[in-house]
C-alpha cells in the first residue's frame, strides 16, 4: 500500500506546531496507516514571489513587521535573536528525529512530482488554512489532482472572519477535498456556508494521544526545587506579563518564561526569574507537567496543561474583534472541556492562583480521543487507506 502524505505546519518554529505534527503521526501508526510527512520548501523565485503578493498583498505588512522585530532585537540587547536561533535548532533537531520526512521537495514541481508515490494526502492540523497560506497552495492540497483523495483533519482557519476574496478562494478549494473535519465550531459554520456540507468536529491532534504517550517524551529540564510558575505567551500584551509578576508575589514562586516565541517583545525584558530559550519538545513537555501553574495565551499550551492535568489560565491574545484575531480557535476548546473559567478575557486580571482542574475533566479528554479516533479510521477507510 502506497502511504499517506501529510501536510503539517512542522517547521514553524514554536513547541504546537513541531508537537501536533507529532501527534498526527503516532496517531496514524495507532491505527496502521503507513504514513509520511512531507518535507516542502516552497519556491524562493522572484517571478514566484511577484506572485504571492499579487494574491496575497498582506504580506508585505508581514514583512514589514518581522522587519521591525528584528530592530527591536537589536535594540533589546539581551540575546533575544540568539535565542530564538537556539529554540529553532532545538525544534528542527526533534522533527529531523522523530518524524518521518519524505525528501525535501523544493518548489511546486517538486510536489506535483511526488504525488504518484502516495495513495492519499492528508491536510492537518492547525490553522493551515489561514488566509495567509492560500497563495502557496500546498497546504489546501491544490498540487493534487481531482483522483487522488484528500483529507482535512481538525482543519482551521485562525479566523473568524474572511474577505469577499478570501471566500471565493476558500469555496474553490473546500470542493476539492473527499473528506473535512474541523477543530472549531467557527470553522465548521465557515466551511458549511461556504460548500454547503455539514461536516464533523474533531480534536487537535495533541489531543489524540494519552498523558502517558506525552510523558514518555518529557526531559528532564533545569528548574528550581519547590515549584515554578510558566509563562508561554505568543502575543505582545505587557498586561499578560503583569499578571504573572502579581501572581509570583502572591505565590512567592518564580516565574520561567520562553519569552520571544513571535517576534521580539520589549514587555519580555525582565519580567521572568528564568528565560528558557533552546529547550527541545521533551524539555518543554516536562516544564508544563511539573509547574504550579501555567499562564499562556497559547492554544496548544492550554491544551498539554489539561491533558498535563497541570492548573493554567489562558488569556485572550488579541482585543476582542480585533482584525486578525484567532481568539475563535478557544471558543470550543475550552467548553468541550469543561475549563471555561480557566479563560481571562482582556481587562480582567484581578484573578488570584487558579485552582485544580475539575475531576472529570480526564474523562472529557478520553471521550475527546476515542470519538475523534474514530472518526479519523472512517475517514481513512473511505479513501482506501
Amino acid at each position: 500500500m502506497k502511504p499517506l502524505a501529510v501536510a503539517s505546519c512542522w517547521q514553524v518554529p514554536n513547541y504546537g506546531s513541531v508537537l501536533q505534527a507529532y501527534a498526527t503521526q503516532a496517531a496514524l501508526d495507532s491505527l496502521g496507516v503507513p504514513n509520511e510527512t512531507l518535507w516542502y520548501e516552497p519556491e524562493r523565485s522572484l517571478p514566484e514571489r511577484l506572485r504571492r503578493l499579487r494574491l496575497d498583498p498582506a504580506r508585505v505588512g508581514r514583512r514589514l513587521a518581522r522587519a521591525a522585530d528584528s530592530a527591536r532585537e537589536a535594540r533589546l540587547g539581551h540575546g533575544a535573536a540568539a535565542g530564538r536561533a537556539a529554540r529553532a535548532e532545538a525544534l528542527g533537531k526533534f522533527a529531523r528525529e522523530y518524524l518521518r520526512l519524505s525528501p525535501r521537495l523544493c518548489g511546486r514541481a517538486a510536489l506535483e512530482g511526488a504525488v504518484p508515490g502516495y495513495g492519499a494526502f492528508l491536510s492537518g492540523s492547525d490553522q493551515l488554512w489561514h488566509p495567509a497560506n492560500y497563495p502557496d497552495g500546498f497546504y489546501t492540497l491544490d498540487f493534487v489532482p481531482e483522483e487522488v483523495p484528500k483529507l482535512a483533519w481538525a482543519a482551521s482557519f485562525g479566523v473568524g472572519r474572511l474577505s469577499v476574496r478570501q471566500r471565493r478562494t476558500a469555496a474553490r478549494f473546500l470542493r476539492r477535498f473527499d473528506w473535512i473535519s474541523a477543530r472549531e465550531e467557527s470553522g465548521r459554520a465557515l466551511i458549511g456556508e461556504l460548500s454547503g456540507r455539514e461536516i464533523p468536529l474533531a480534536a487537535d491532534p495533541v489531543l489524540l494521544l494519552p498523558p502517558g504517550e506525552w510523558r514518555a517524551l518529557e526531559k528532564p529540564a533545569l528548574l528550581p526545587v519547590g515549584g515554578y510558575l510558566l509563562c508561554y505567551f505568543l502575543g505582545r500584551n505587557p498586561a499578560h506579563r503583569e499578571f504573572a509578576a502579581r501572581l509570583r508575589e502572591a505565590s512567592g514562586l518564580p516565574v520561567a518564561a520562553l519569552p520571544h516565541l513571535d517576534g521580539a517583545v520589549s514587555a519580555d525584558r525582565g519580567y521572568a526569574d528564568i528565560p528558557l530559550y533552546g529547550l527541545s519538545p521533551g524539555e518543554f513537555l516536562s516544564l508544563v507537567d511539573g509547574a504550579a501553574c501555567v499562564l499562556t495565551d497559547s492554544y496548544h499550551c492550554t491544551a498539554f496543561s489539561a491533558l498535563l492535568g497541570t492548573r493554567f489560565y489562558l488569556f485572550d491574545r488579541f482585543l476582542s474583534g480585533a482584525r486578525g484575531s484567532t481568539n475563535t480557535r478557544l471558543d470550543t476548546l475550552l467548553p468541550l472541556l469543561g475549563l471555561e473559567d480557566r479563560r481571562i478575557s482582556s481587562g480582567a486580571f484581578a484573578a488570584g492562583p487558579p485552582g485544580p482542574l475539575p475531576a472529570g475533566t480526564p474523562a472529557r479528554l478520553e471521550a475527546l480521543r476515542e470519538r475523534s479516533l474514530e472518526l479519523l479510521r472512517g475517514a481513512l477507510e473511505g479513501a482506501g487507506m
